[in-house]
């Protein structure tokens, strides 16, 4: 007659199994990392403040670039004059995402807003920070960095005036940590719960 094996021994196996599995899939995939700038078009570039909505848009890679971000001459993946996706701009905003097929997508929340406190005599930057996630896309699949890593991302609207002349341009720029994004909290709680349920039926059936 074959042992039984104890609960606790059978649970233990079954989370240790899974989160070799896990561990595989991650091992197996890369995560882009470095740093990217992009210029962009301000809608409205000539009037209102900071606080204002405006349409961001042709929003370009721009010379500073490191890592995984560079071109592939210099070792990296991302040609000169690369689009990424516009937005509007908001006041406030509390999350933001962007997302083209070749670049790749990224979703943050905000962190801070520096708002118009920094604008005085008519010149200033209102600066925005999210944090959050970064998948690369078709411009890095050949690279096999396909997972999904720690990001920043800081937008810029700088104000400046000079006599009766208002101008407003903006700037973007996103560092990927190359380091895994874990799920939030509650998806954890769920495949904790749905492993437990999984041990559970097993062993009603003995």
């Amino acid at each position: 007659m074959a042992k039984e094996i104890p609960v606790r021994t059978f649970f233990l196996g079954l989370v240790a199994a899974v989160a070799m599995l896990v561990s595989g899939e991650v091992a197996q995939a890369g995560f882009v990392s470095g740093f990217i700038s992009f210029g962009a078009e301000t809608q409205n570039s000539s009037s209102g403040t900071v606080l204002d909505t405006r349409n961001i848009s042709d929003v370009t890679k721009g010379s500073g670039s490191s890592g995984d971000f560079r071109s592939l001459a210099s070792g990296g993946f991302v040609p000169a004059n690369t689009l990424w996706q516009g937005f509007t701009l908001i006041n406030p905003m509390s999350n933001i995402t962007l997302s083209t097929a070749g670049f790749g997508t990224f979703y943050g929340v905000l962190q801070s807003d520096s708002g118009d406190s920094s604008i005085l005599d008519g010149n200033g930057t209102r600066t925005i920070i999210f944090s959050g996630n970064f998948l690369g896309g078709t411009l890095f699949n050949d690279s096999g960095k396909q997972g999904l890593t720690v990001a920043n991302l800081t937008f810029q609207l700088s104000q400046s005036k000079t006599g009766s002349f208002l101008g407003f341009s903006s700037s973007i720029n996103m560092t990927a940590s190359g380091t895994e994004f874990l799920p939030e909290p509650a998806s954890m709680a769920i495949f904790g719960i749905g492993a437990l349920g999984f041990a559970a039926r097993r062993f009603r059936r003995k």
